[in-house]
């Protein structure tokens, strides 16, 4: 995993060294205050709260109702989005919006059919 994929406050190993990310460059080793740059393309190992390192892998293949369950969930977020964007979207703006959403999952759902 790349340090710029890590998220602040977690623990991970770089260089033989445990780290907690502090900000967006920097972490600092574990049981100290000074902070360290760390390149944001440095390889690190996630940890887990015992100190194991995390292991974070995709299934080899998707089932139809998992990909369809995941962008409709997108979908509820982006419409649950859509209340806090300043300044605020008209009815007719939300529902223009929320069609096209719905249009483009389609055409996704659409091309994964014809893909399989």
């Amino acid at each position: 995993m790349k340090f710029s994929q890590v998220r602040p406050g977690a623990r991970f190993e770089f260089g033989g060294t445990v780290y907690t990310k502090t900000g967006p460059l920097q972490a600092s080793a574990e049981g100290s205050a000074v902070n360290k740059l760390i390149p944001r393309s440095a390889e690190v190992v996630l940890l887990d709260a015992s100190g194991a390192p995390v292991v974070m892998k995709l299934p080899d293949t998707l089932t139809s109702d998992s990909v369809e369950k995941g962008v409709a969930t997108l979908l509820e977020s982006y419409a649950r989005s859509l209340g806090k964007i300043e300044p605020k979207l008209s009815d007719e703006q939300k529902n223009r919006l929320m069609d096209a959403l719905h249009e483009a999952h389609q055409h996704f759902v659409h091309t994964l059919a014809l893909e399989s």
